[in-house]
């Protein structure tokens, strides 16, 4: 990259409060100790034109265990929207605004087998593999070792057997920007946060193999991978069990074994709305 789109790269990727602690200070669910780590481990990762200028926004989380430097999880689409722009490139930022450098995709789910759930009497059936490994490309000059201190989180042995869901008590409705997020109980990644629920002027959206949202035809027949999503505030997230993503992770990933999380668990979910660090907070129910 061109040192000049480095310099635009800082100055129009707005970092976030660089001297906090933490910027999801006051947003840590009570009674986690753990919840601390897991918002140093969250990245806001900006797509950006060659020249610097941002064009969509979204979340990440490092896995501890990884690489070196360890690498990141994602959802998928964040990295498929790079394709959309000629020379387009992913900027990684720190939990507390510091722009670390640039990332690149090393490994993503492929599509995964259709499985059901059931929201509200709303029958499910759906086609997903909406998740991705990235790793640093390049670090900004001195960011090296900012990167190296983030920890990152490890991912639970026990991965839920399906797609979670659940509703977020946030200040904020789950929306663009908060795709990627690391989802997580006791200290472990258990998902990866993969889409929200549509407005409610479009309940009925039909969703193929990681495919962007889209709806359904006037009329049309609500078919196996046709999902009712009725509440805005509602995230779904996936959990981290596909054989690809997991080599993409090294040691961290051969630590994941085939038992399946089948409680429902709750979980603090911390993740980047535009240039605000938000919290979410809930239980979320396995398929």
């Amino acid at each position: 990259m061109r040192p000049t789109a480095i310099l635009l790269a800082a100055a129009l990727l707005t970092p976030l409060a660089a001297q906090a602690a933490s910027c999801f200070d006051g947003q840590l669910p009570a009674g986690t100790p753990w919840a601390e780590a897991a918002a140093q481990a969250a990245v806001r990762l900006v797509a950006a034109l060659p020249d610097g200028r941002p064009f969509a926004t979204a979340s990440g989380m490092v896995v501890a265990g990884s690489g070196s430097p360890n690498r990141m999880l994602t959802a998928e689409h964040v990295v498929r929207t790079l394709g959309e722009h000629k020379g387009a490139w992913l900027a990684v930022y720190s939990s507390r605004g510091r722009y670390l450098g640039r990332a690149r995709l090393s490994a993503h789910a492929a599509p995964g087998p259709a499985f059901g759930l059931n929201l509200g009497g709303d029958a499910v059936g759906l086609r997903f593999g909406d998740a991705a490994v990235i790793e640093m490309a390049g670090f900004a000059p001195g960011a090296a070792a900012a990167y190296a201190a983030i920890a990152g989180l490890p991912l639970a042995a026990a991965q839920p057997r399906a797609m979670l869901e659940g509703v977020f008590a946030a200040p904020a409705g789950v929306d663009h920007g908060v795709s990627g997020a690391g989802v997580v109980a006791d200290g472990q990644i258990v998902g990866v946060m993969a889409f929200k629920a549509v407005d409610k002027s479009m309940p009925l959206v039909s969703i193929n193999a990681g495919d962007a949202v889209a709806p359904l035809k006037p009329g049309g027949p609500a078919g196996r991978r046709a999902v009712r999503l009725p509440r805005e505030a509602t995230g779904y997230a996936q959990p981290v069990i596909d054989g690809t993503l997991l080599a993409g992770l090294g040691e961290a990933g051969r630590a994941v074994g085939k038992e399946r999380a089948t409680d429902p668990i709750a979980v603090f979910v911390p993740g980047f709305i535009k240039n605000a660090c938000i919290g979410f907070r809930g239980r979320m129910h396995p398929a």
